[in-house]
């Protein structure tokens, strides 16, 4: 979406998929996506869905009520439905990442960042104003107290996509030990 209206009716649209979800999975006694496709058993299985925001900060600059309350509501209510939320934002101040959103997400990844007080707002705690740039991060994850380092790829543009080349750096390309930290339990999400 490259506005803040294509934007919230993409998050509404997101939203009536997710309650279509539920209804059904009500229908059929089921509580969550796994549950109702193991069901199932290869026959029209839902699909996960990855909803991936890129620069939160402008979106709730534009219209922060309207953005914030639909995305509060999907990152409660959207994992049981198959519905995941990935954003980014280079501005993690508490108006942007307030403490109402921080807490629905399962993870949290933070990269250097310029001072403690925003590593304190994506983590909780101070540490990722003392990283070193490049792909070393932090992440806390659901029910863990304790964050952990990694070294993730920080891809060059040249790297992400060589138009001579034509080649792609994916998700698939990272290890499937940081996909499942990020994710949750992906194994069983994409059979790996």
């Amino acid at each position: 979406a490259n506005d803040i209206n294509s934007a919230i009716e993409m998050l509404d649209n997101v939203i009536e998929l997710m309650n279509y979800r539920y209804e059904k999975y009500q229908k059929s006694g089921c509580l969550s996506i796994q549950e109702y496709n193991s069901k199932l058993q290869g026959k029209s299985q839902d699909r996960y869905l990855f909803l991936i925001i890129d620069e939160l900060a402008e979106l709730m600059l534009l219209d922060k009520n309207n953005v914030q309350d639909r995305l509060q509501r999907l990152l409660q209510l959207g994992r049981a439905s198959g519905i995941y939320v990935l954003s980014a934002t280079q501005r993690p101040s508490s108006d942007v990442l307030s403490g109402t959103l921080k807490v629905n997400y399962t993870t949290r990844i933070c990269f250097k960042v310029g001072s403690i007080y925003d590593s304190k707002t994506i983590i909780n705690q101070v540490g990722g104003e003392q990283l070193f740039g490049n792909g070393d991060g932090l992440i806390l994850t659901n029910g863990c107290s304790e964050v952990k380092r990694f070294q993730a790829y920080a891809p060059k543009n040249d790297d992400i996509l060589d138009e001579n080349k034509k080649q792609h750096i994916s998700i698939i390309d990272l290890p499937k030990t940081f996909i499942n930290t990020i994710i949750g339990n992906i194994k069983d999400v994409f059979r790996l």
